[in-house]
């Protein structure tokens, strides 16, 4: 296994997890935060300037989101979970060091990283994951 794609999946199945079991209130913050982290490049120098541009950007960043994998739309999640302090779900587990480019490193994730990391999870915490890769 590669470990800089092994901590980059954990943190995409760890943020889906937490997205799965988090209220609504929870959702809409880290929802918000990756709207602006995407759209300001992952450098928000201000939160209310990016939350600024996610309004008037809405309709490409809509499209923009239906166009990405459950991976990318993930790692964005757990870096905006990292920005809130939100922890992740599963005891022991905790955030992984983002790459510096997480969707260039996406792109060379394969089907055996993915499987990899989903045996991870079935061997340290007994449960079943799937995540889309494409």
């Amino acid at each position: 296994m590669r470990p800089i794609y092994l901590g980059l999946l954990r943190n995409a199945i760890n943020a889906r997890l937490k997205l799965s079991r988090s209220s609504q209130d929870l959702k809409m913050q880290i929802y918000s935060l990756a709207n602006a982290l995407y759209v300001s490049d992952g450098r928000i120098t201000d939160l209310e300037s990016a939350l600024e541009k996610v309004s008037r950007n809405m309709p490409q960043l809509e499209a923009a989101f239906a166009r990405m994998s459950e991976i990318e739309k993930c790692t964005l999640y757990s870096i905006a979970m990292m920005e809130l302090g939100v922890e992740p779900e599963l005891v022991g587990e905790g955030w992984q060091v983002p790459p510096k480019n997480p969707f260039s490193t996406i792109s060379k994730i394969d089907e055996t990283d993915l499987s990899n990391a989903v045996s991870y999870f079935r061997d340290k915490h007994r449960i079943e994951v799937t995540i889309g890769l494409r």
